[in-house]
């Protein structure tokens, strides 16, 4: 199974607006996530594991505990800012 996972804002920077996660077998919740991403992507690793950065799925703010299942869509969003 593969995963796809948006990254938005200035997370986007460095790799780009979308990540593929090839081997899945290992994420069964969004800290997993985090850990696989920042594991396969140091330039990414600092900013994805900080709290300030919110994960989504399937367009709903979660918590680090949240599963993350099949066909799941997957976002992380950085802090915002502005007036």
């Amino acid at each position: 199974m593969t995963l796809t996972v948006d990254l938005c804002g200035r997370l986007a920077e460095p790799l780009g607006p979308q990540l593929i996660i090839d081997d899945c077998s290992a994420i069964h919740c969004v800290a997993d996530l985090r850990e696989a991403i920042a594991s396969a992507h140091p330039v990414l690793a600092a900013q994805i594991m900080s709290q300030r950065v919110r994960a989504c799925i399937d367009n709903e703010i979660v918590r680090d505990t949240a599963l993350v299942g099949p066909g799941a869509i997957v976002a992380f969003f950085p802090p915002l800012s502005g007036g």
